[in-house]
């Protein structure tokens, strides 16, 4: 395929009004494609919560131990029998160490009993998930030495007599000491709550005035390396406990698997209900139904449906333009090869362009409204633009092929 005639339907593809006009078409197509193809994605992220999520908060006596929890009716009973409809059951946990002249909270969340689904555990903790961070990044669950504050977050000593607030940003390091414990923690990110409800539950339980400004959300691997001394399973508190309902979506059951979600995730409410623990499921508003993974998907389907219609429709409009053109090349010596060339430059700029623009601005429309997207959005989405391609390409060359060097003469 010759570069010269490539290049030649490069320049041509840029010097025709149509070219623009499909480059839009394209463009609000891959735009509508992608920002489908990622509200599947936001169902397993931001909005995991309102689509699987049913959450248990306690509070005051109800708060328990871990130890006092393992051995109460909610663990051995309730849970034990939501296990069967659940992806994921994780404590939200929480200790205060008083450092004598100042107490701090710390909160982690841990997986109960190895029932975890590692990808969604970011995002099981309204307070703390990605789109919460509003200063530096988001906690990464499995490292040692990470925590996330809220908005407010300061320590609060007393030196004699007189009050000192220290405050923390996003790179400051916490190292806490104890005997032969030295456990350092970086301040990765500052997220948007205040951390109230966790202070407010502490309280409830102890007795003592925990500052919601004086709490640290870190990781179950930082608890560990304090050792058994300052945190232990008898001062450790269970607060919460987060279930998300099974239900996976694959090629096989595009159509089915939202309904079993949202069957799971009623029959774990149920479950609940029916032990008597209504009045401590928390309200998790919006509440989505796995139908909107149906609403996704057909979505996707019509709009790359469209796509290979449109870039059908522009293939015929395209050699029909130059069907001149082509039969005077013809005339003149040039071979299929080259003329082939001309019509795929301006063939493929045209679908590129627009995939690239739809992209950009797709990219934009995230960051400005804070959803999360993946990378594999765009490689699905590109996907989807080479086989049209493809399809244009096989109707550009079966056209060509068909005009005759004399159309030229007949035409003029």
């Amino acid at each position: 395929m010759s570069l010269r005639a490539l290049s030649k339907g490069f320049v041509l593809a840029k010097r025709s009004k149509k070219t623009w006009v499909f480059t839009v078409l394209f463009m609000l197509l891959v735009w509508l494609t992608i920002t489908n193809i990622n509200d599947i994605h936001k169902l397993e992220t931001d909005s995991l919560l309102n689509l699987r999520g049913v959450s248990v908060s306690f509070r005051g006596d109800n708060i328990l131990t871990e130890d006092q929890f393992d051995n109460s009716d909610f663990s051995q009973n309730i849970l034990r029998e939501v296990m069967e409809y659940s992806r994921g059951i994780y404590l939200v946990c929480g200790a205060v160490l008083d450092l004598g002249s100042t107490k701090i909270g710390l909160i982690w969340v841990k997986p109960y009993r190895d029932k975890v689904y590692r990808p969604e555990m970011p995002w099981i903790v309204q307070e703390i998930k990605p789109t919460k961070i509003i200063k530096g990044r988001a906690i990464n669950m499995d490292a040692g030495n990470e925590a996330l504050v809220g908005r407010e977050f300061s320590l609060y000593f007393q030196v004699g007599g007189n009050n000192i607030y220290v405050s923390a940003e996003v790179g400051s390091k916490i190292t806490i000491e104890f005997g032969s414990v030295v456990a350092p923690l970086v301040i990765v990110g500052v997220s948007s709550d205040d951390f109230s409800f966790f202070a407010e539950a502490l309280n409830s339980k102890l007795g003592e005035t925990i500052n919601a400004s004086s709490i640290l959300f870190t990781t179950q691997r930082f608890i560990d390396r304090l050792g058994g001394e300052l945190v232990s399973r008898e001062n450790t508190y269970v607060l919460r406990v987060i279930i998300t309902a099974s239900g996976e979506i694959n090629i096989f059951n595009l159509f089915s698997a939202g309904g079993k979600i949202d069957q799971n995730r009623d029959k774990i409410k149920s479950i609940i209900i029916e032990g008597g623990y209504s009045g401590f499921i928390d309200t998790i508003a919006p509440e989505l139904s796995g139908q909107e993974y149906q609403q996704s998907i057909t979505i996707i389907m019509l709009s790359v449906l469209i796509m290979l219609l449109i870039t059908m429709i522009y293939a015929f409009i395209l050699v029909s333009f130059r069907k001149t053109d082509i039969a005077t090349l013809r005339a003149i010596g040039w071979g299929l090869k080259h003329i082939f060339a001309l019509a795929f430059g301006e063939f493929v700029l045209t679908i590129l362009l627009g995939y690239f623009l739809g992209a950009v601005f797709s990219v934009a429309f995230f960051l400005y409204n804070r959803i999360p997207f993946s990378g594999w959005i765009y490689l699905v989405s590109l996907g989807i633009v080479f086989v049209s391609i493809l399809v244009g390409l096989i109707i550009t060359h079966r056209r060509v092929l068909k005009i005759p060097p004399m159309e030229a003469f007949r035409t003029r």
